[in-house]
């Protein structure tokens, strides 16, 4: 599958969700991971809409940042 690179949270967890349906159209163990990573990404987003941290645009390029080394790494 290719693995578009992605520049905002919404963006991973749309390809979160590819990786998720893929794995268990293949019955792999990796959706599970990419579940639990979905849900904890997917309540970040939460948060950082509500706005309560310091510099929320800072954090949401930390979150996707650290997001595409997953990626990368699903797709090598």
């Amino acid at each position: 599958m290719k693995i578009d690179k992605t520049t905002t949270i919404q963006g991973f967890l749309k390809e979160l969700n590819r990786i998720i349906e893929e794995s268990i159209d293949n019955n792999s163990m990796i959706s599970l991971f990419a579940y639990v990573y979905q849900r904890t990404t997917f309540e970040i987003a939460c948060e950082i809409a509500l706005g309560p941290f310091d510099d929320n645009k800072h954090l949401e390029k930390f979150d996707v940042v650290f997001a595409q080394l997953y990626l990368d790494a699903y797709s090598a």
